[in-house]
């Protein structure tokens, strides 16, 4: 078993002349005193006692909260303790045992030492008496009562049995100052060896009155502090492991009762080049961060407030010198439930690298934003200057090509092919300008209220030529459902998309299939084919604008990778999703799932 805490051969921590006290308590107690006079001796002494507010005699009645009455045999007058409510436990517990002596003296008024022993049975304590010739004197009842033993005996050889080897050095000393100074005082922790086996912890106060001529003994004091004593382990060692947190924290810790710093953690001292000392003044540790400061006096008037107003403050800023930010986190700790705070956390973390960082960060989004800016300018620039020229060679193209009866077919094809490049690429500059206008948000939807069925039939029509030019089977399976709140024209330029993809990208002999089926007050529209497929590794950048499959460039189909990203943002704006399944080979799957309201929400 570990030594008790506590320390040893310390002065008696209750500040109150114990001698007078007890020597109050026996004129208390004789017989032939006034009650008054005697009790107006002990409430002074009281006065004097930790954990007393008050301490008079007054007429006796009922007992009042926050006090104690030591009342008089004969009922009419009483010495009235008033207490302190925020006494230590340790300084309650003694005072109870000693008014507990108190009480018993004044309900005899006889015998006063016997009685005093005998008043100890309540408190949890024993009270012995050492005489000049080494016989000590203990009520059998309350040695029984704290260590479970009958002792009757009074050869202090019996008494030294029951201590603790490790501790009977420290007791021995203690006794012999006591005897070499009179009326001296003096308080010590020992283990008890109770009855049953286990060790009692007491906390042994030794007075010398010797010198007293109605005492004329030692008194001894023993009060069970086993539990406190334990308690006090268990405290110590949670705040052992919050040292041992708090110590590993990045971010500076400080903690302060109200008046001093209780603790401050190393990384405090990293950031303000020293950490404050354990009960350093709090104005002192202010001080410490206001010098740490670009504006000293503005950071110390900052201070004070939030270490006096006792309001949670987060993510206060500090401009130290050298260009470092520090970030404060101000939190009261409340004690139970008082309202007054009984002290302040304060956390500090260095945000330096951080700030930088942030700033950095935002200056390169700006540049990105501005570049975007510029590229979709640009691109709607260019599209719509590109856009003119093409229209006209497109119609030029298509007017020779219906006058061109009795041209040479190899200018016919020439024509032909003109015509046909052009529409491709307006059809690009189209997707540019569309495309431009989804990232910047600037494509307005007109929503109406859309009978899906109607329109994939109507995208099946629409598409049914261009596969049989390719030997590709198309088929619809479409089940009843409600309409959906949505723009009906991009609904079905994005099914032209992926139908039109679909047929192009399956060779002849394979199939397309159109599906539409409800669900719940939404649609998931799929098109799915039998072509080339999509290598897996490609799927995730599917929808980055300009991407394509490597197979279809190999197989030189054409294409600008616009197609897909443009219905996914139009998807998008509808509330809805699309995804792709494909495997490499066998076939893709598209499919569009679109909510009832399309998004407006």
């Amino acid at each position: 078993m570990h030594p008790p805490s506590g320390d040893r051969g310390r002065g008696f921590t209750l500040s109150v002349d114990l001698a007078g006290l007890f020597a109050a308590v026996l004129d208390l107690a004789a017989a032939d005193a006034p009650f008054d006079d005697a009790a107006d001796a002990v409430a002074r002494h009281l006065l004097d006692l930790p954990g007393v507010v008050d301490a008079f005699v007054t007429a006796a009645g009922p007992p009042r909260a926050g006090s104690r009455e030591v009342v008089d045999p004969l009922g009419t007058r009483a010495v009235r303790v008033v207490f302190d409510d925020h006494a230590e436990a340790h300084d309650r517990a003694r005072l109870d045992a000693v008014l507990t002596l108190v009480e018993a003296a004044a309900g005899s008024r006889t015998m006063p030492l016997q009685r005093m022993r005998a008043g100890s049975r309540r408190s949890g304590s024993v009270v012995a008496t050492i005489d000049a010739a080494g016989r000590w004197y203990a009520a059998p009842e309350t040695v029984a009562h704290v260590l479970g033993h009958v002792r009757t005996g009074t050869d202090l050889a019996g008494l030294r049995s029951l201590v603790h080897p490790d501790d009977l050095e420290g007791l021995q000393r203690t006794f012999r100052h006591i005897l070499a100074h009179p009326n001296s005082q003096s308080e010590v922790d020992i283990r008890a060896k109770h009855a049953d086996g286990h060790w009692v912890v007491l906390r042994v106060a030794m007075i010398n009155l010797l010198d007293v001529p109605t005492v004329g003994a030692v008194v001894v004091h023993g009060h069970d502090v086993t539990a406190v004593r334990a308690a006090e382990r268990v405290v110590a060692e949670e705040r052992r492991r919050i040292r041992e947190v708090v110590s590993r924290l990045t971010g500076g810790v400080v903690l302060d009762d109200g008046e001093r710093v209780i603790l401050a953690n190393s990384a405090t001292a990293r950031m303000l080049g020293r950490a404050p000392a354990p009960n350093t003044p709090i104005a002192d540790f202010l001080d410490l961060v206001a010098d740490q400061c670009h504006d000293p006096a503005s950071a110390q008037v900052l201070l004070a407030q939030l270490s006096g107003t006792g309001v949670e403050r987060r993510g206060v800023p500090f401009q130290l010198t050298g260009g470092r930010t520090l970030v404060c986190d101000v939190l009261p700790l409340g004690c139970g439930d008082e309202t007054v705070p009984q002290g302040v956390l304060w956390y500090l973390r260095d945000t330096t690298e951080e700030t930088t960082a942030r700033s950095e960060l935002e200056e390169h989004n700006r540049a990105l934003t501005a570049a975007a800016e510029i590229k979709s300018r640009f691109v709607a620039v260019v599209s719509h200057e590109l856009r003119t020229p093409l229209t006209a060679i497109h119609s030029f193209g298509e007017l020779l090509l219906d006058e061109s009866e009795g041209m040479n077919p190899e200018h016919v094809d020439g024509l032909a092919a003109i015509n046909r490049n052009a529409a491709r690429l307006l059809r690009l500059v189209d997707d540019l300008l569309l495309l431009t206008r989804l990232e910047a948000l600037q494509l307005p939807l007109h929503r109406h209220q859309v009978d899906v069925p109607e329109l994939v039939d109507r995208v099946r029509q629409d598409q049914s030529g261009s596969a049989a030019d390719r030997g590709v089977a198309l088929r619809v399976e479409v089940e009843p459902g409600p309409n959906l709140h949505a723009d009906p024209l991009r609904l079905a330029q994005v099914l032209d998309n992926l139908v039109g993809n679909a047929i192009k990208f399956t060779a002849a002999g394979g199939e397309v299939v159109i599906r539409a089926v409800p669900e719940g007050d939404g649609w998931t529209i799929s098109v799915a084919d039998t072509g080339i497929g999509i290598p897996e590794h490609e799927l995730p950048r599917l929808f980055e604008a300009f991407a394509r499959a490597s197979n279809a460039a190999s197989a030189g189909l054409p294409g600008s990778g616009l197609g897909l990203t443009i219905c996914a943002q139009i998807v998008e704006l509808h509330g809805g999703r699309l995804t792709v399944d494909s495997t490499e080979g066998e076939g893709t799957t598209v499919r569009v799932r679109l909510p009832g309201d399309g998004g407006e929400r």
